[in-house]
Protein backbone atom coordinates (compact mmCIF):
# COMPACT_ATOMS: atom_id res chain seq x y z
CA UNK A 1 0.00 0.00 0.00
CA UNK A 2 1.18 3.28 -0.78
CA UNK A 3 2.76 6.00 1.81
CA UNK A 4 0.76 8.67 1.37
CA UNK A 5 -3.13 8.22 1.26
CA UNK A 6 -5.03 9.31 -2.06
CA UNK A 7 -8.05 11.24 -2.53
CA UNK A 8 -9.95 11.36 -5.66
CA UNK A 9 -11.36 14.54 -6.26
CA UNK A 10 -13.25 14.19 -8.95
CA UNK A 11 -16.97 13.35 -8.70
CA UNK A 12 -17.62 11.95 -12.45
CA UNK A 13 -17.05 8.31 -11.02
CA UNK A 14 -20.77 7.99 -9.81
CA UNK A 15 -22.03 10.19 -13.42
CA UNK A 16 -20.61 7.44 -15.72
CA UNK A 17 -21.43 4.46 -13.36
CA UNK A 18 -25.17 5.60 -15.48
CA UNK A 19 -23.70 5.51 -18.79
CA UNK A 20 -25.23 1.82 -19.43
CA UNK A 21 -25.14 2.35 -23.31
CA UNK A 22 -20.99 3.31 -23.37
CA UNK A 23 -20.37 0.70 -20.96
CA UNK A 24 -22.31 -1.89 -22.83
CA UNK A 25 -20.66 -1.11 -26.01
CA UNK A 26 -17.20 -1.26 -24.59
CA UNK A 27 -17.80 -4.51 -22.96
CA UNK A 28 -18.67 -6.28 -26.22
CA UNK A 29 -15.61 -5.01 -27.38
CA UNK A 30 -13.04 -5.92 -24.88
CA UNK A 31 -14.87 -8.85 -23.02
CA UNK A 32 -13.70 -11.31 -25.41
CA UNK A 33 -10.25 -10.73 -25.05
CA UNK A 34 -10.03 -10.67 -21.21
CA UNK A 35 -9.45 -14.20 -20.62
CA UNK A 36 -9.64 -16.35 -16.74
CA UNK A 37 -7.98 -13.39 -14.81
CA UNK A 38 -8.06 -9.60 -14.82
CA UNK A 39 -6.45 -6.79 -12.92
CA UNK A 40 -8.47 -3.55 -13.25
CA UNK A 41 -6.61 -0.65 -12.36
CA UNK A 42 -8.25 2.37 -11.22
CA UNK A 43 -11.51 0.50 -10.62
CA UNK A 44 -12.83 3.68 -9.13
CA UNK A 45 -16.00 2.38 -7.85
CA UNK A 46 -16.15 -0.80 -9.67
CA UNK A 47 -18.78 0.62 -12.03
CA UNK A 48 -17.09 -1.63 -15.10
CA UNK A 49 -16.72 -5.05 -13.31
CA UNK A 50 -20.39 -5.98 -13.95
CA UNK A 51 -20.19 -5.17 -17.31
CA UNK A 52 -17.09 -7.11 -18.43
CA UNK A 53 -17.16 -9.96 -16.07
CA UNK A 54 -17.91 -13.19 -17.38
CA UNK A 55 -17.02 -16.11 -15.54
CA UNK A 56 -13.44 -15.30 -14.72
CA UNK A 57 -11.37 -17.13 -12.02
CA UNK A 58 -10.24 -13.67 -10.48
CA UNK A 59 -11.18 -9.56 -10.85
CA UNK A 60 -8.85 -7.80 -8.93
CA UNK A 61 -9.69 -4.07 -8.45
CA UNK A 62 -6.74 -1.60 -7.60
CA UNK A 63 -8.18 1.60 -6.64
CA UNK A 64 -5.48 4.47 -4.81
CA UNK A 65 -8.46 6.04 -3.45
CA UNK A 66 -9.59 4.79 -0.09
CA UNK A 67 -13.24 5.67 -0.40
CA UNK A 68 -13.29 4.12 -3.90
CA UNK A 69 -12.00 0.95 -2.42
CA UNK A 70 -14.66 0.36 0.50
CA UNK A 71 -17.65 1.15 -2.39
CA UNK A 72 -16.10 -1.61 -4.37
CA UNK A 73 -15.97 -3.86 -1.40
CA UNK A 74 -19.75 -2.71 -0.28
CA UNK A 75 -21.18 -3.97 -3.96
CA UNK A 76 -19.10 -7.57 -3.34
CA UNK A 77 -20.63 -7.63 0.19
CA UNK A 78 -23.96 -7.16 -1.15
CA UNK A 79 -23.33 -9.32 -4.43
CA UNK A 80 -23.80 -6.49 -6.89
CA UNK A 81 -20.36 -7.96 -8.33
CA UNK A 82 -18.83 -11.38 -8.25
CA UNK A 83 -17.28 -13.43 -5.32
CA UNK A 84 -14.27 -13.39 -6.94
CA UNK A 85 -13.64 -9.97 -7.30
CA UNK A 86 -10.84 -8.41 -5.15
CA UNK A 87 -9.86 -4.89 -4.12
CA UNK A 88 -6.47 -3.67 -3.57
CA UNK A 89 -5.65 -0.15 -2.55
CA UNK A 90 -3.02 1.18 -3.91
CA UNK A 91 -1.64 1.16 -7.64
CA UNK A 92 -0.21 -1.74 -9.63
CA UNK A 93 3.21 -0.66 -8.49
CA UNK A 94 2.18 -1.39 -5.04
CA UNK A 95 1.21 -4.96 -5.80
CA UNK A 96 2.27 -7.53 -4.46
CA UNK A 97 4.87 -9.50 -7.26
CA UNK A 98 2.80 -12.87 -7.11
CA UNK A 99 -0.40 -10.63 -8.90
CA UNK A 100 -0.69 -11.91 -11.97
CA UNK A 101 -3.32 -11.73 -14.47
CA UNK A 102 -4.12 -12.52 -18.08
CA UNK A 103 -5.19 -9.22 -18.80
CA UNK A 104 -4.17 -5.38 -17.15
CA UNK A 105 -7.49 -2.78 -17.84
CA UNK A 106 -7.06 0.54 -17.94
CA UNK A 107 -10.44 1.95 -18.41
CA UNK A 108 -10.35 6.07 -18.67
CA UNK A 109 -7.17 5.88 -16.72
CA UNK A 110 -4.10 5.62 -18.09
CA UNK A 111 -4.07 9.29 -19.76
CA UNK A 112 -4.65 10.25 -16.00
CA UNK A 113 -1.06 8.77 -14.75
CA UNK A 114 1.57 11.13 -15.36
CA UNK A 115 4.26 8.56 -16.54
CA UNK A 116 2.15 6.48 -18.83
CA UNK A 117 5.07 4.74 -20.39
CA UNK A 118 6.62 3.20 -16.94
CA UNK A 119 2.91 2.50 -16.11
CA UNK A 120 2.54 0.32 -19.35
CA UNK A 121 5.91 -1.95 -18.46
CA UNK A 122 5.01 -2.33 -14.98
CA UNK A 123 1.43 -3.41 -15.99
CA UNK A 124 3.09 -5.82 -18.75
CA UNK A 125 5.25 -7.34 -16.08
CA UNK A 126 1.65 -8.68 -14.68
CA UNK A 127 0.75 -10.61 -17.66
CA UNK A 128 0.56 -13.96 -17.70
CA UNK A 129 1.21 -14.69 -21.22
CA UNK A 130 -0.33 -18.36 -22.89
CA UNK A 131 1.83 -21.06 -23.94
CA UNK A 132 2.31 -21.04 -27.31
Amino acid sequence: MPDSEYTYVGSELYLFEHARNWKRYLAQNIRPYLGTSVIEVGAGIGANVGYLYESQAAWLCVEPDPRSADRIRARIEHRELPATCRVFVGTIGDLPERERATSVLYIDVLEHIEDDAREVVIAARRLELAAT
